[in-house]
């Protein structure tokens, strides 16, 4: 993974290390994500609530673009739980990946 950081002293990219997440899983994490919460119990990050709110952004940016304006978003989903730290260990271990 590479990280700019606005405001440093050098403008250069760097690398750091991917703490967590599903490392090397490409397409398919959603669904294991998914598979992965129903099995626990546990709600899932991919709910109607940020679904709508991803619609209302991705709506806003071209209501924005067309008007040549700002235009203010109201939906305010509650932020995802993070992909725990051992999720892509699972996700290998199920897939062979």
């Amino acid at each position: 993974m590479r990280l700019f950081r606005a405001g440093a002293e050098t403008k250069d990219w760097e690398d750091v290390p991917v703490r967590g997440g599903y490392p090397g899983a490409e397409r398919g994490y959603g669904i294991a994500d998914l598979a992965a919460t129903h099995a626990s119990d546990t709600p899932h990050r991919a709910d109607g609530c940020l679904a709508y709110h991803v619609l209302e952004v991705m709506e806003a940016l071209l209501a924005a673009a067309e008007a040549g304006q700002p235009v203010h978003i109201t939906s305010t989903p509650v932020r995802p739980a993070a992909v725990p730290a051992h999720a892509g260990r699972a996700f290998a271990a199920h897939t062979g990946r």
